[in-house]
């Protein structure tokens, strides 16, 4: 299991349309829209792609300024069973 907290940048002009692509991304929730162009957004694994890739598709968005990883957790704690 990963989570990433990240602070997204765009213009405030484009804040719409990032929010719009941001909410077809699987595993990703905008935790905060102050709606100033800063966006707080949360990144957890899901089935079809790791958190990792998820910020990296996030940075490929083209009105995307920048994105900063501010917190991470990770567990790779496996249950073996007997």
């Amino acid at each position: 299991m990963s989570i990433l907290g990240t602070v997204v940048r765009t213009r405030r002009e484009h804040l719409e349309v990032v929010v719009a692509q941001l909410s077809t991304l699987s595993g990703l929730e905008v935790a905060l829209n102050p709606g100033d162009g800063r966006l707080v957004v949360l990144i957890e694994n899901s089935p079809t792609a790791t958190a990792v890739e998820t910020m990296n598709a996030v940075a490929q968005i083209p009105q995307i300024l920048s994105t900063s990883l501010v917190y991470e957790y990770s567990d790779a704690t496996t249950h073996a069973t007997h």
